[in-house]
């Protein structure tokens, strides 16, 4: 029997924060007002009543904007909104164009996918329902702008300590979970189970203290494990 999605048992409560003067958050946030599965709070409220609004609420999920030009407050506040919303799997960031600092700074604080400003209905309405069903909302195209994002990453210290860590079949694991694949596509790449994927996906997090595959793909760049264009 198929699963229910979420939106069709209840209306989806979507949180939409950020900069006042960010225009790609108020045409996205008013795509998702024009969907009746979706309960929108869109905020205008600056500070701690915004985190007090989250608290209450208990969103979904909270799709975070961005301060142009300010990387250091879009990750500040996607910080504070992961712990005053209280479901940090289920933040998803917004991009203005191009992978930018505001885009790497909001995925190290821990959304799990992010949205174009300019992204289609279709694809603004899946990636927030995936995210309120609970699911990483990943795809070759997402994997793609991640690698773009961190094309030329900082090498994070204490990274390559971290990833000493892990045996040779869960680097290669990480790398094909950074590369886009699916536990399956991994399994027959190296001639290996679905379930034992998982189980070398779940030592990987473990060990490296990560939440999940975007955090995962994100470290493999910035630890000179994968390398955009590499094999």
């Amino acid at each position: 029997m198929p699963r229910t999605r979420p939106a069709e048992r209840y209306r989806a409560r979507i949180a939409v924060v950020g900069g006042d003067r960010d225009p790609g958050l108020h045409r996205t946030a008013g795509l998702l007002e024009s969907e009746p599965s979706f309960d929108v709070l869109t905020d205008q409220v600056a500070g701690r009543d915004r985190l007090g609004l989250l608290d209450r609420a208990q969103p979904d999920v909270v799709l975070v904007g961005r301060f142009p030009g300010r990387p250091d407050l879009t990750a500040l506040m996607a910080r504070e909104v992961m712990d005053a919303a209280g479901r940090p799997s289920r933040l998803i960031a917004l991009a203005a164009g191009p992978p930018d600092a505001e885009l790497r700074a909001v995925l190290r604080a821990g959304a799990i996918g992010f949205l174009r400003a300019d992204a289609r209905r279709s694809t603004v309405l899946e990636v927030i329902l995936r995210a309120a069903e609970g699911a990483v909302p990943s795809s070759p195209a997402a994997t793609s702008t991640l690698a773009t994002a961190f094309a030329a990453p900082p090498r994070q210290p204490g990274s390559g300590a971290r990833l000493s860590s892990l045996t040779r079949r869960e680097r290669d694991v990480l790398r094909l979970v950074a590369k886009g694949l699916s536990n399956g596509e991994i399994a027959a790449a190296l001639v290996v189970t679905t379930s034992t994927v998982k189980t070398h996906m779940n030592a990987i997090l473990g060990k490296l203290g990560l939440r999940d595959r975007v955090q995962a793909t994100v470290f493999a760049y910035e630890s000179g494990l994968v390398r955009p264009g590499g094999p």
